[in-house]
């Protein structure tokens, strides 16, 4: 199971290797924790990839087995992992011209996810992820984001300043003959998400409609041009940016739309991703969507994506990197941000911005990054 990426001749070797690597790490507590957490994880990693080795398997152009074997040997030495990077980027085709350096660019997701982020972003940066902590930050802080109408907790009813409140008072802030989101605290991918009206509920009934642990919120509408690719979904934009250098920046950007008549944007709910060219500040020629297929127009709208210009690029940019400074523990952020007719509002923010949107956009971000394997 955890050698299925190799040929079975070669996986004793694999096997071999490993053992040596446990073995050498014994007397150092930090290695050896590193070396069995990757080896836990495998199972669930050649689960995740396996559309890439199905691809892997019947693609007719391969490299020979043994340029593939060397370039794997290669990229394991250099991370310490098992690289199935190399088989989610097709590396082993002909046709991909990347270089050994180029290849160690492209970092693999168990070093960010488990090792990376936790060490320059904290132990404790997942808290960032819930959705009430940010609302309630984003008031602090000034930074434009949408309004929180009311949080729903353990069936008990408060209001944004935490006061608790009634039932017949939280119905009354809801308002009349508008679409509002029910969002859960924790959650990822659009998941859990619900749209309700006033309408269609009463004080009695209400909290039939929410989920528990969750906020009620006012629901964003995109200004007209990016309403304009997909009319349906609210598309937003993920925009990562870096506290690592002399000064914050942004080094990636993308921009998410949803497909067919999805109101979310989520990339694992069907949409697509298309990345920025952050100093044109336009879409880049190719979109991508979860299964990495290349779409140069939208399926739906046929709205194509080159050249088309970002609105009020400028003032989203502007918006992250001041608003960041209000989050100084973390020192890699994905913001997700909507424009709206009135300009860009924070929806929410990321400590574990998706890798394989930057490095299918982008090629490797070890780079941008600032990794070191050695220092992991």
């Amino acid at each position: 199971m955890l050698y299925k990426f190799i040929p079975i001749k070669e996986r004793p070797g694999w096997f071999l290797s490993d053992l040596s690597r446990i073995f050498k790490s014994v007397l150092n507590p930090h290695k050896l924790k590193n070396a069995i957490s990757e080896l836990k994880e495998r199972p669930k990693y050649e689960r995740w990839y396996r559309n890439a080795y199905q691809r892997y398997l019947l693609a007719p152009d391969k490299k020979s087995p043994k340029q593939i074997s060397a370039e794997l040997k290669h990229l394991r030495s250099f991370w310490g992992v098992f690289p199935y990077q190399y088989f989610m980027y097709d590396m082993y085709l002909k046709g991909n011209k990347l270089t050994l350096d180029q290849m160690k660019d492209y970092v693999p997701e168990h070093v960010v996810y488990f090792w990376y982020y936790p060490k320059i972003n904290g132990k404790n940066h997942m808290n960032f992820s819930n959705k009430k902590y940010l609302a309630i930050k984003f008031v602090e802080h000034n930074i434009p984001a949408p309004e929180v109408h009311f949080f729903y907790e353990g069936g008990r009813y408060f209001d944004t300043s935490r006061k608790e409140i009634t039932a017949d008072e939280a119905y009354s802030l809801l308002p009349e003959s508008v679409e509002v989101l029910n969002k859960p605290y924790h959650g990822a991918g659009g998941r859990g998400i619900t749209f309700i009206t006033k309408e269609q509920t009463t004080p009695g009934s209400l909290a039939a409609l929410l989920a528990d642990n969750s906020l009620v919120q006012q629901k964003v509408v995109n200004s007209t041009e990016i309403r304009a690719i997909h009319p349906t979904s609210l598309n937003t934009y993920r925009v990562v940016t870096s506290r690592l250098g002399s000064k914050p920046e942004v080094i990636f950007a993308f921009l998410r739309v949803g497909r067919g008549f999805s109101k979310v944007d989520n990339v694992h709910q069907g949409g697509l991703f298309i990345g920025i060219d952050i100093e044109k500040g336009e879409l880049m020629p190719v979109g991508f969507d979860n299964q990495l297929n290349k779409h140069k127009f939208h399926p739906d709208t046929k709205l194509q994506f080159e050249g088309f210009k970002i609105p009020a690029w400028s003032q989203v940019k502007e918006m992250v990197l001041a608003a960041s400074a209000h989050f100084d523990q973390l020192s890699i952020i994905g913001w997700d941000v909507a424009l709206t007719p009135d300009g860009p509002l924070a929806i929410e923010i990321n400590s574990l911005p998706d890798v394989s949107f930057m490095h299918t956009c982008y090629g490797g971000i070890r780079k941008q990054y600032m990794i070191d394997p050695v220092q992991l």
